[in-house]
């Protein structure tokens, strides 16, 4: 891999099989978390002020996804923020937590929320390394007949650049 092209760019609907095969790649390299999902990706490019960026190579290898939250918890939510395991304990993650925390901040959000299933260990670390902290929310989440607890976790974004 040759890091002087990884780039992150809006996704369009091209990218969706790619996308879809990141996320998950991703899921299944962890224990625990749900193997499927409620929504299709293409749900969130269809929904005004939801926006998808992605990191590649060659192609995709993470996502994230954000846009307006619809709860009284914070302003913009991270919907999806996804990264193959191997490209994992890298700065891809980061950096793509921080593309979508600009996002949200140029569209006037002071605060983002993000839900974790239990699971989400490593996720969970990252996100407090970079100021979220437990908003003290849980949610259960119901896809293919199988239930998880989330954590919501939030960032004000009011120092954020």
């Amino acid at each position: 891999m040759d890091k002087s092209t990884i780039c992150i760019r809006r996704a369009s609907y091209g990218d969706l099989e790619a996308l879809e095969a990141a996320r998950t790649a991703s899921i299944q390299a962890e224990e625990g978390w749900p193997q499927r999902f409620s929504f299709e990706l293409a749900e969130h490019m269809e929904t005004e002020g939801t926006f998808t960026y992605l990191i590649e190579d060659e192609c995709p290898f993470g996502f994230v996804t954000v846009g307006r939250c619809e709860l009284d918890l914070a302003e913009g939510e991270i919907f999806e923020w996804f990264l193959r395991k191997e490209y994992q304990q890298s700065t891809y993650g980061r950096r793509l937590l921080i593309h979508g925390l600009s996002v949200l901040k140029r569209r006037q959000c002071e605060s983002a929320l993000i839900w974790l299933p239990a699971p989400a260990r490593r996720a969970k670390e990252l996100l407090q390394r970079q100021a979220f902290e437990d908003s003290g929310a849980i949610r259960e989440r119901n896809a293919a007949q199988v239930t998880t607890l989330e954590t919501g976790l939030v960032r004000d974004l009011s120092d954020f650049f």
